[in-house]
């Protein structure tokens, strides 16, 4: 993925993820210590730093909704520098548009929202140097290879 962002955004929010399960994990150990013995100081400190993840994760959704719009704008044109700049010369980005044309059933990315997602490809380096213009198979999904017309941007 991060060959198509150009960023490793989608691999740090995994990272995130992980520590704050392991995270969760020690609190729950001392929030059942705490209910065991009876300790009153265990049990509070449980519940005060519950309600701190609950403010953190409250407060990261209210800015991922307020943001939305921007991380879909920078994704696009990520994509987009992608498809334009390293399809032809990095062989991991060519595999990982494929892959992702293939698995998602799309081809290429809207430019704005009037086209559709493969005429991307027409402003790509080997669309114009080649005749006749290319335009990659993973994008021929139906039996008669004709080329598909979703975008990949809406279904990531």
């Amino acid at each position: 993925m991060e060959e198509l962002l150009g960023n490793d955004m989608y691999m740090s929010s995994a990272y995130i993820l992980i520590a704050m399960g392991c995270t969760i994990i020690m609190i729950s150990f001392l929030g059942c210590l705490g209910a065991l013995r009876e300790i009153k100081c265990l049990l509070l400190t449980y519940f005060i730093i519950l309600f701190l993840i609950f403010v953190i994760l409250l407060i990261g959704g209210i800015l991922g909704y307020v943001f939305r719009n921007k991380v879909k704008d920078t994704t696009s044109n990520a994509m987009l520098s992608s498809l334009y700049q390293d399809y032809d010369k990095k062989v991991h980005v060519q595999k990982s548009w494929d892959t992702l044309q293939q698995q998602l059933k799309c081809c290429g990315i809207k430019v704005d929202k009037q086209t559709p997602g493969y005429e991307a490809w027409k402003k790509t380096q080997k669309y114009m140097n080649d005749s006749p213009p290319y335009i990659p198979l993973s994008c021929c999904l139906t039996n008669d290879n004709e080329i598909g017309r979703a975008s990949c941007r809406e279904r990531v």
